[in-house]
């Protein structure tokens, strides 16, 4: 259900990469709750952005702006 809804990524330098939950987002055993198969391809893009940039790794927080009202028109209203 992510047709359509506007996906922000937020990335800041760091030593290893590490995928945060941002507002909109929800997460389940402090990590983001998202599906394996899209974690694996934001993953991907940023060791391909990591590659051409030269960087070691990088922070990325992935938020929803409107995550809360979508979240509460499917099965899984519980988002942070």
């Amino acid at each position: 259900m992510t047709r359509g809804i506007e996906i922000i990524a937020q990335a800041k330098e760091n030593e290893t990469i590490l995928i945060m939950a941002g507002p909109g987002i929800g997460s389940k055993n402090g990590k983001p709750a998202i599906n394996p198969s899209p974690m694996e391809q934001i993953g991907q893009a940023i060791r391909e952005a990591l590659e051409e940039t030269g960087l070691r790794g990088a922070v990325v927080t992935i938020s929803i702006p409107q995550g809360k009202e979508i979240a509460g028109k499917t099965l899984n209203e519980k988002i942070e």
